[in-house]
C-alpha cells in the first residue's frame, strides 16, 4: 500500500502538492523507513502563569549613567528594556533554565533571534559568538571546597555597547564589589561603558581561578617534599588527585584566555581602545598563572618519579638484606646439612671436639663474609 503512494507521490508535480499531501508522504516513508532520524524542531514553551515571580528573585537590573544609578524590581519580564534605556544597564539572572523567560527578552529588545539557541544549550565551552549588535560570550567560573571538590559554574554574557546581560548557573557570584564600585562611584567606574564593566566582571572570575589556584596548593610542598618518612601510597594518591584538579584549571583558564583574544580582535569593536590595554592585561594574568600551573604540573610529576624511585630504592634495599643474610648463611646451612646426616661410617662423629671445630668454622666463615660485604661497602 505504502510503496503504490510512494509512486502517486513521485509522478505528480511537487510544487502543485498541498502542505496535506507532504504529511501523508511523510508518514509513509517513516513506516517504510523506521530508522530514519527525525529532524523535528521543538518551538520554545511560552512561559506559563505565576511562574515569573520565581524569576523575579533570580534576576536583578541595575543602571547607571555618571550622574545615577538605580536598581529596578523585575514586576514583568515585558518590562525589561535594555536596548532603548539612555543608561548602561547591567541585567543578571541566577539559572540557565528560564529559556522561555529569555525568549521573551530577546524578541522584546529585537535582538538576534539566535540567542534564543544559544541559551537554550546550557553546556556550552567557552567561546565568543558575534552577533547584530551585540555578541555572546561564554565562560566558566570554578569553585573549591574544603572537601577538595572541585566543580565549574557556566557562565553566559550577551553584551552590547548599551548592556551586559549575564547569566550564571549558580545563585551567589564574586561580583559583590563591582556592584559596591558603581554604587560609590569608585575610580569613576560610571563613566566607562560596558566594555569595562564586561572587564570587572572578568577580572573576578580570572581573580577566583587565582583564590581556587592558591587554596588548592597551600598543602603541595608536602607533596613535592618527599622522602622515606611520607611515601606512601597515600602521597600518591593526593598528587595524582591535585594533577588532575589543576588539568582541569588550566584547561578552563586557557580557554578563556583565548576567549578573551577573540574578544580584543572582534572587528564589531565593542571594546573600546582606551579599554584594550585592560583586556592585554588580563590575558597576561592568565597567562601567568597557566604559566604557574604548568610548572606545579611538572614539579607534581616530578615527586611522582621520585616516589616511585623511593619505592624502587626501598625494595632494592630490602632485597639487598635477604641477599646478605642469604649468602652467609647458605654455607652455614650446608655444613650443618652434612653433619646432619646419620651415617654410620663419619669419621668426624668421634673426634673429642669436633662439634666445637664445626662450630668455629661456621662462625669464621661468617665473619669473613661479614667483613667482605662491609668492606665493598653492600651494607
Amino acid at each position: 500500500m505504502y510503496l503504490n503512494d510512494l509512486k502517486l507521490f513521485e509522478s505528480m508535480n511537487l510544487k502543485a502538492a498541498n502542505k496535506e499531501i507532504w504529511q501523508i508522504r511523510s508518514m509513509a516513508l517513516q513506516k517504510l523507513f523506521p530508522s530514519r532520524p527525525s529532524k523535528k524542531r521543538v518551538d520554545l514553551i511560552e512561559t506559563p502563569s505565576g511562574a515569573p515571580l520565581v524569576f523575579k528573585e533570580n534576576a536583578s537590573l541595575i543602571e547607571f549613567d555618571i550622574d545615577q544609578i538605580k536598581r529596578s524590581e523585575i514586576d514583568n519580564i515585558d518590562n525589561i528594556i535594555l536596548t532603548d534605556s539612555k543608561l548602561t544597564t547591567w541585567f543578571n539572572v541566577y539559572g540557565l533554565n528560564y529559556t522561555s523567560h529569555f525568549s521573551k527578552i530577546v524578541r522584546a529588545n529585537k535582538l538576534d533571534s539566535f540567542l534564543i539557541h544559544l541559551f537554550s544549550d546550557t553546556s556550552h565551552r567557552t567561546k565568543v559568538v558575534a552577533l547584530r549588535d551585540c555578541f555572546f560570550f561564554t565562560a566558566k567560573s570554578i569553585h573549591y571546597s574544603d572537601a577538595e571538590s572541585l566543580s565549574l559554574e557556566q557562565m553566559m554574557f550577551v553584551v552590547s555597547p548599551h548592556f551586559i546581560w549575564s547569566t550564571q548557573e549558580k545563585h551567589g557570584d564574586h561580583f559583590d564589589h563591582i556592584r559596591e564600585r558603581l554604587e560609590k562611584n569608585v575610580n569613576r567606574v560610571r563613566e566607562r561603558g560596558t566594555d569595562y564593566l564586561l572587564f570587572l566582571i572578568l577580572e573576578s572570575i580570572v581573580d577566583n581561578y587565582y583564590t581556587t589556584y592558591e587554596n588548592l596548593t597551600d598543602e603541595d610542598d608536602k607533596l613535592v617534599e618527599l622522602n622515606w618518612s611520607n611515601a606512601d601510597p597515600n602521597i600518591l594518591e593526593k598528587i595524582e588527585s591535585r594533577k588532575a584538579h589543576l588539568f582541569r584549571i588550566r584547561k578552563s583558564l586557557f580557554n578563556l584566555k583565548e576567549a578573551i583574544s577573540q574578544i580584543i580582535n572582534m572587528e564589531e569593536h565593542v571594546v573600546l581602545e582606551e579599554s584594550i590595554k585592560y583586556f592585554t592585561e588580563l590575558k597576561e594574568q592568565a597567562s601567568y598563572l597557566i604559566d604557574q600551573i604548568d610548572n606545579d604540573m611538572q614539579r607534581l610529576e616530578s615527586s611522582t618519579n621520585l616516589f616511585f624511585s623511593l619505592q624502587s630504592h626501598r625494595l632494592n634495599e630490602v632485597m639487598k638484606t635477604l641477599t646478605i643474610l642469604s649468602v652467609i648463611f647458605i654455607p652455614l646451612t650446608f655444613i650443618a646439612g652434612i653433619y646432619g646426616m646419620n651415617f654410620e661410617n663419619m669419621p668426624e662423629l668421634g673426634m673429642k671436639y669436633g662439634y666445637f671445630g664445626v662450630l668455629t668454622i661456621m662462625f669464621t666463615i661468617g665473619l669473613t663474609s661479614v667483613i667482605y660485604f662491609k668492606r665493598k661497602k653492600w651494607f
